[in-house]
Formats: structure tokens, sequence, C-alpha cells
């Protein structure tokens, strides 16, 4: 990872304090999420995403500020064309990176350009950097304001990305629900709640052979942030 200045650089010897949970591996993370007790069966009676997941990564405190400034932030919430016709996206976002030259599109109807980092998420960024092992150019934040609001099964796989793109998500205010199945016909899903403060990173091969959503829920939540740091590739020439 490279320094850059004007912000706060973190190593790892910051980032051992309260509230920094030792990392769950994916085969963990599995037997978590299916309320199991981790064993070396799981690997061979199940098919486990390359996914790695850090409860708690974030300390209440500095978790409850970010909140309070991503809320403060502009969020806009654009169309979305499905079958031909013209819907609100079912949820609110954001979209940063290093360059405001940086597009990011999806779906062939939702356009982004990058506006300029905000010093909090510049930070954040950094932090998650330091414990992933992974640099990431720019950054989309996605707001669920209530359980109505929602994100369909989808892979970030768009070319802006790379090929076989690291993606981490940090998760801010209510709990949600994640899940993901594999991309064929009758994949069986799976998933866990999301709690404040929490890191989830998607390996190398998670786009490529996984997709993932966060379902509507009918039960009672107030609003969701979560950030999900991401690598850039330029499609120009």
């Amino acid at each position: 990872m490279n320094d850059r200045p004007g912000r706060q650089n973190y190593s790892s010897e910051d980032l051992r304090e309260p509230g920094i949970q030792a990392r769950v591996t994916p085969e963990e993370f599995f037997a978590l999420s299916q309320g199991k007790a981790f064993s070396p069966a799981i690997l061979e009676a199940e098919d486990v995403p390359p996914l790695v997941y850090w409860p708690g990564f974030l300390p209440k405190a500095q978790a409850d500020r970010l909140l309070t400034l991503s809320l403060d932030l502009p969020w806009q919430q654009q169309q979305i064309t499905i079958f031909g016709k013209q819907r609100p996206v079912p949820r609110l976002e954001s979209y940063f990176g290093d360059s405001t030259a940086y597009h990011y599109g999806y779906s062939n109807s939702v356009s982004w350009q990058a506006a300029p980092w905000p010093d909090f998420l510049a930070d954040l960024r950094s932090q998650v950097e330091v414990v992933t092992g992974y640099a990431y150019q720019v950054g989309m934040g996605n707001l669920y304001r209530d359980g109505n609001d929602s994100n369909g099964y989808h892979a970030d796989d768009e070319p802006e990305l790379g090929e076989d793109p690291a993606i981490a998500s940090v998760s801010l205010g209510a709990t949600r629900t994640f899940r993901l199945k594999r991309r064929k016909k009758g994949a069986k899903s799976w998933g866990i709640a999301l709690h404040h403060g929490d890191l989830l990173l998607m390996q190398p091969g998670c786009q490529r052979n996984w997709i993932h959503t966060v379902p509507k829920t009918a039960r009672p939540c107030g609003p969701r942030i979560n950030w999900t740091f991401r690598p850039y590739v330029s499609l120009t020439r």
C-alpha cells in the first residue's frame, strides 16, 4: 500500500486494540453463518465461498462516529432499467475515488462519476487496506434506509473493477443479512447477519463464481450503510 499525503497512515500495530477481533477464515465464517461449531468436516460437506470476516473490526465509538459522518454525506437515488422499464434503485448510493475521472456503471443504466474522498472515508480505506492486504482506489456506499431497501442478487464484476477483484465491505448501523450463492441453477444460498462495525472481504474469485444480495426484511430496523472498497482499472488506452 502506498502512503497518501494528508491522510492517516495505519500499521498493524495501530489496529491491535479492543474492538479489533481476530479474522475469521472462510470455513469458520461458513460455520458461524450456519450456527455450527467449526470443524474440518465442513470443508468436505459444503461449498465454501472465498470470504474473510472480521467481526467487531471497528470499536463502537469509531463506528458510531463514522455512521454519523456518513449519513451527512450527499446520497442519491438513481433510476435503473429492468426489462425495459425504469424504476428507482431500492437504496441510496454514493461513490468516491482517487480521481474524479473514475466512472462506474452497472445494469446498463446506472452511472456514477467519482467524487473526491472525504477525509474520514479515506482514513477508513487506509485501515481496511492494512488489515486485508489489498489496495483500493474507489469506494461505493449503499444506504439502506429501512427494511424495505435492498440489493438484489448480483456480482461486482464490471470491467472497471478489473479481473477477479478483492472487495472489502464495512457495515455501519442496523444489522442486515448478507446472502451468497453459487452462479448456477438451484444453488443453495446461505447468509449471515452483518453488524455495526463488521468488516467482510470478498476475496479474488468470489465475483466470478458467486452472487450476493442484501434482501428486504420485515423486521423493523433503522438505517444501515455499507462502504465497499474496490480496485479501479482504467478502461482508456
